[in-house]
Order: structure tokens, then sequence, then C-alpha cells
């Protein structure tokens, strides 16, 4: 991505994204966040506003027996709906 770091620049970091992020809002850092994440914790800002975002897919999965539920089959369709949609840019 052209931004010149290596793994000497990574001090500190963990396997937990909610401990990732509260070390950033705790100033001992910087991370990668989903902005709908950033965006609803006070105090964090964009470091690079200019650069493009990074993509990354989003998993919806499931115990093979919820799909034979037609009520939960019928949630499913509509987060994986609404999360296509969101992906789109559309909400």
């Amino acid at each position: 991505m052209g931004i010149p770091i290596t793994a000497a620049n990574m001090r500190v970091g963990s396997e937990s994204g909610v401990v990732a992020w509260e070390l950033v809002r705790q100033g001992f850092g910087i991370a990668i966040m989903a902005d709908d994440v950033a965006q609803g914790m006070p105090g964090l800002e964009p470091l690079l506003p200019e650069m493009e975002p990074i993509r990354f897919p989003v998993w919806l999965v499931s115990h093979r027996e919820l799909h034979t539920s037609k009520r939960i089959r019928l949630v499913y369709d509509l987060l994986a709906e609404f999360f296509a949609a969101l992906g789109r840019g559309e909400r």
C-alpha cells in the first residue's frame, strides 16, 4: 500500500479487536478499523483521510443445521441482503 512500516514499528498488539481499539483510544498507537466503528469512538480521527479505504470481506456464517429452519433462514437472508447493500454503499 506504499506505507513504509516494518514489524519493528509494531510494538503493541492484540488478538482482540476490542482491546486493540481501546489501546488506540488510550493513545497507544494507530490501528486500521472500520469507519463506522471509528466514528462511534469520540476522540479518534482518520490518520490518512485522503487514502482509498481498505476493503475487506464480511462473512455471514451459521451452523449447517440452522439452514433447515425457515425462520432462521429468513433472518439469515435478510442479513445477507442488508450487508450486501451496505457493501455497495446503498445504506
